[in-house]
């Protein structure tokens, strides 16, 4: 996935990797046995709380760990030290746990715990300026991750819910935002991620900036014009511009749309001419013409003829792509 090579072992290999995963299961066992002794007994103690450090340390998706941990921290601690082991959380999760983990759900949710239950502990303490400055420091957080894998989507929901968090305390970055996403697509156009999140910030960043969307669609559609002819055979820009062209179709008027249509058809037909194979623009371009409200024999002639290529290119999806036709209908 994504570029990763599949490695083949040869038989000796194969017998030496087993030989030192059955000593990772028998070092798992011990520490998993002695977790579940404390767990068992309800112990609340710090050694319970350093047992699930072992444990977490080594197996990061345990999420049963996760649990008993965040029911030992606040059992342990209160007030000041809580604050102080939170923390220290925070410390251990970033240098330790999630640069080796950084798609695991648990690490990512353990995190979010520790700051939402320190953010409590700061506004009940009066420091609402420390709460704006640590969410700060976790956006600052998030832009390292995405630096290391721009494609991550843990990070990128982990980013809007910062992003929120800043907002309800009167922080308000949809500027920075929309041209983060910019660049961030303007990096690898295939950032399906990146892509999603501008869809998300579009209503917010048009009020912020108090602009239309119909003075925004071109730029949005050059944009994504790039893209395919970029990345033509990537699907992140298309499912964007489906989106968009839909978002068009519902709120702007019918000549704005009806111009919009016919110059991506146009635009699209070129592509095809230098990717006559290219499902995506195919695909595309029977969502467009069935998207214009005007009916004529020869559209449907062509969105027909489009389908059949389809089915040709690609017949696992063939009964898919016979559901086109109905749109048209």
């Amino acid at each position: 996935m994504h570029g990763r090579k599949i490695i083949h072992m040869d038989a000796a290999a194969e017998a030496a990797r087993k030989i030192v995963m059955l000593e990772q299961i028998k070092e798992y066992r011990v520490k998993l046995d002695e977790f579940m002794r404390l767990r068992a007994a309800k112990d609340s103690s710090e050694t319970a709380l350093a047992s699930t450090t072992t444990m977490l340390s080594a197996y990061p998706d345990h999420y049963t760990a996760w649990n008993y941990r965040r029911e030992l921290l606040p059992a342990v601690y209160s007030g000041a030290a809580l604050a102080q082991a939170l923390q220290s959380d925070l410390v251990w999760l970033t240098k330790t746990v999630q640069p080796a983990n950084p798609k695991s759900y648990w690490v990512w949710n353990h995190r979010r715990w520790c700051l939402d239950t320190l953010a409590s502990l700061l506004t009940a303490a009066s420091k609402g300026d420390d709460v704006v400055a640590m969410w700060r420091n976790e956006l600052l957080l998030v832009n390292k991750f995405l630096e290391l894998d721009a494609r991550n989507f843990h990070a990128w929901g982990y980013r809007r819910e910062v992003i929120h968090h800043l907002e309800s305390l009167g922080v308000f970055l949809q500027e920075a935002e929309w041209a983060f996403t910019a660049s961030k697509i303007a990096q690898n156009f295939s950032n399906y991620s990146a892509w999603h999140y501008r869809s998300h910030l579009l209503p917010e960043w048009l009020a912020a900036k108090n602009i239309s969307f119909d003075s925004v669609l071109d730029d949005e559609l050059e944009l994504l014009n790039n893209a395919f002819f970029t990345e033509p055979n990537d699907q992140s820009s298309w499912l964007y511009f489906r989106w968009i062209m839909a978002k068009a179709a519902r709120e702007l008027d019918a000549d704005r749309v009806a111009a919009a249509i016919a110059s991506q058809v146009a635009l699209l037909d070129e592509l095809l001419d230098m990717e006559p194979t290219c499902k995506w623009i195919m695909t595309c371009l029977v969502f467009l013409l069935t998207l214009d409200p005007a009916r004529s024999a020869e559209k449907a002639a062509r969105v027909q003829s489009l389908v059949s290529k389809l089915q040709e290119i690609d017949p696992f999806r063939r009964d898919y792509y016979a559901t086109l036709l109905l749109s048209d209908a």
